[in-house]
């Protein structure tokens, strides 16, 4: 037979609260706390004694797997149940029914404010008055105020015998009133916890909106763990160490991966108690290590700078399958790409649970084994996306933008010393007032002010130096900075801000400073998700110290291959007459200016050597250099180009747009020849 799922029914409120006496309704965990004070409580019963409604009950008839979410309150001294009791949930009702009980038992109960502030309030000293026949805050003398549990209790009549007529009529009607005053009660039936938690959000009068973490806290409870105190202790210790506390859900979130292998609400709710004590050391332990590891290298400071908050269980996840301390670049690499991919590609805006999942199986487990990952999350930047995110305003690439500039550890602008970026000098992060490189106040004055909070227009800068700097213009205190900071220039570069003579912070002009910065900006961005290479960065950056570095390769390169083929005596064999015609003229010429310094190795020999000299060695013994550089044609052709890139870096001149694409494409195919050699393994012989 079906159950009926909504049964209505009426009870006496004196029934209620003997129901409520014996332990047989029961508030549960997810409910908040009593907060009633006695005059709530006064106006609460003077309702009931004028007959007017106090609304409708609602009690959950609660599988037995459930019985375990009662909550125990000491002061009430209601019974403990055992394994074999039955009993209600209310869902609404709980704080007019404890008013009742405590004001009945004349009980004296702690209660919290809102603020979790506690203070004990004896609900004793309500009493009828029964001359004004009304409820009062007064402690009952049983002549004019007499308690509710006098008028209720089984031998009342004794105190009614020495009252005056009319303070018995009062009396005896208030105890009728009290003892038949009918309830509407609604019973919840064959509803599992998630179902009936929904009931209670929806027709709860206090308003209480039920969490997810609240939830899973009331299904895993137990005497010996309470999850909710558990991540209280963690996030007092998050707290202390400047980064902040935690959401709930980060630790629910980690909990599913490492129990379930997901992170679905579902697979949330389905946690059980033993699953959370078993893994709660663990838990603890990696999203320890998880923050610490995005603090000191993802520019994580505090955690108001997450990009998103499903980063740190995943992160967390990661450290729990692999020993930090044996941590190698390999999976530090992985773990930097997929976090900066996260951010800037907003991977984590919709449907996070079901992703985390996902970026567990495929990206994650084979990362922990040392697996190769290709992490394909799009991303799509241009510099007036960059322009267009507000700094006041949430988002993902906004805090992506933050933590990236917390890794240059911007420094002081007037002394380059380093800024404090604990939380509590970032505590005024969001203040309108602050971090503008453009002040607020010059824009508007400039009629500029439409784009002033643009994260192109925000740096850390300290309440001091923003009180100093003020309304000026950035020509004026930047101008200023230079003549007193000795590294001005490396001061601004540690805030991401051009500083050049062509900048326009030496014209006050907003609009190009703004995309020179956001081009700043998305350099770095595409450097870490991968847009630029790492030759592409060195060749933006010290291109110069890259095609030496090549030079000194191909140098090894040469004397390696010619010493397996003619011995260590290879120098009168295997170079040609004209070159070693120069390279004693060379060699005689420094010997004559640094006469210490002797030249004996053929390596130290073949440093004497030009460009083309290399060029000719190589093709003169083609036969031996061909499995390292393969084609002829494309090694002569990135040759010369190489050549010529490398003469315009050490001559100081401008490269035309095609010299610096043939350049920088040559260098780039040298470079990967070269790592391709060094990692190619020993021939056995």
């Amino acid at each position: 037979m079906q159950i009926q799922k909504i049964k209505v029914d009426e009870l006496k409120l004196s029934e209620i609260v003997n129901e409520f006496s014996k332990g047989k309704i029961r508030i549960p965990r997810f409910q908040r706390n009593y907060v009633w004070d006695r005059p709530r409580v006064v106006k609460l019963l003077n309702s009931i004694y004028h007959e007017f409604p106090i609304g409708t009950f609602f009690f959950w008839e609660a599988p037995s797997e459930y019985l375990h979410l009662y909550r125990n309150i000491p002061d009430l001294n209601i019974p403990e149940p055992d394994a074999h009791t039955s009993f209600q949930f209310i869902l609404d009702g709980q704080q007019r029914i404890t008013s009742l009980y405590v004001a009945i038992m004349g009980l004296v109960l702690t209660i919290q404010d809102r603020k979790q502030n506690s203070r004990k309030i004896d609900y004793s000293e309500i009493s009828f008055d029964l001359d004004k026949e009304e409820f009062v805050i007064k402690k009952p003398d049983n002549e004019r105020f007499v308690s509710l549990s006098s008028i209720l209790e089984k031998d009342h009549m004794d105190l009614f015998r020495s009252l005056t007529d009319e303070r018995a009529k009062a009396f005896n009607k208030c105890y009728q009133t009290f003892s038949s005053y009918p309830l509407s009660v609604v019973y919840v039936r064959d509803q599992n916890l998630e179902k009936a938690c929904i009931i209670f959000e929806r027709i709860n009068q206090g308003g209480v909106r039920l969490s997810l973490f609240d939830l899973v806290v009331a299904s895993t409870w137990s005497n010996d763990f309470d999850l909710k105190e558990e991540v209280a202790e963690l996030n007092k210790k998050f707290e202390d160490k400047g980064f902040g506390a935690l959401d709930p859900e980060v630790y629910l979130q980690t909990l599913s991966l490492l129990a379930n292998g997901q992170a679905t609400r579902a697979a949330q709710l389905q946690l059980k108690e033993d699953e959370i004590k078993s893994h709660w050391e663990e838990i603890v332990d990696s999203i320890e290590l998880a923050v610490d590891y995005l603090r000191s290298n993802l520019g994580v400071k505090i955690y108001d700078f997450i990009p998103y908050r499903s980063i740190i269980p995943m992160v967390a996840y990661f450290f729990a399958k692999v020993d930090s301390r044996s941590l190698n670049e390999k999976q530090k690499d992985f773990l930097h790409e997929w976090f900066w991919k996260c951010a800037f590609s907003e991977h984590y805006n919709v449907s996070t649970g079901s992703l985390m999942g996902e970026d567990k199986r495929n990206l994650f487990d084979p990362a922990v084994v040392g697996k190769s990952v290709k992490i394909d999350y799009p991303i799509n930047l241009s510099t007036d996306n960059i322009v267009g995110i507000k700094l006041y305003r949430y988002s993902g690439l906004r805090n992506g933008i933050i933590c990236l500039l917390l890794q240059f550890n911007p420094k002081h602008l007037k002394n380059g010393s380093n800024i404090v970026l604990d939380r509590v000098a970032l505590s005024d992060f969001n203040s309108s007032e602050r971090h503008h490189i453009f002040p607020k106040a010059f824009l508007k004055k400039k009629n500029l002010s439409a784009n002033e909070n643009s994260i192109a227009n925000f740096c850390f800068i300290p309440s001091e130096l923003n009180l100093k700097i003020s309304a000026q213009s950035p020509k004026h205190y930047f101008s200023a900075f230079k003549k007193i900071n000795k590294d001005f220039k490396k001061t601004l570069a540690s805030h991401l801000i051009p500083s050049d003579d062509q900048s326009a912070i030496w014209s006050d002009n907003y609009d190009v400073f703004l995309q020179e910065r956001a081009t700043r900006i998305l350099y770095e961005i595409e450097k870490r998700v991968g847009k630029i290479s790492s030759i592409e960065e060195q060749l933006s950056e010290n291109p110069d110290a890259l095609i030496s570095g090549i030079e000194n390769d191909l140098r090894a390169i040469i004397d390696e291959n010619l010493q397996a083929k003619f011995g260590a005596e290879y120098w009168s064999a295997a170079i040609g007459g004209d070159i070693q015609e120069q390279i004693k003229k060379r060699v005689a010429d420094h010997k004559k200016r640094y006469p210490d310094q002797s030249v004996q190795t053929n390596l130290e020999q073949l440093s004497f050597c030009d460009m083309d000299d290399y060029r000719k060695i190589i093709t003169q013994h083609w036969g031996i250099f061909e499995d390292e550089f393969l084609s002829r044609g494309d090694f002569d052709r990135n040759f010369l180009y190489l050549r010529d890139y490398r003469n315009v870096l050490k001559h100081v001149r401008n490269a035309t747009s095609i010299e610096k694409k043939q350049g920088e494409a040559s260098a780039e195919w040298f470079t990967q020849r070269i790592q391709e050699i060094k990692d190619r393994e020993p021939q056995e012989d």
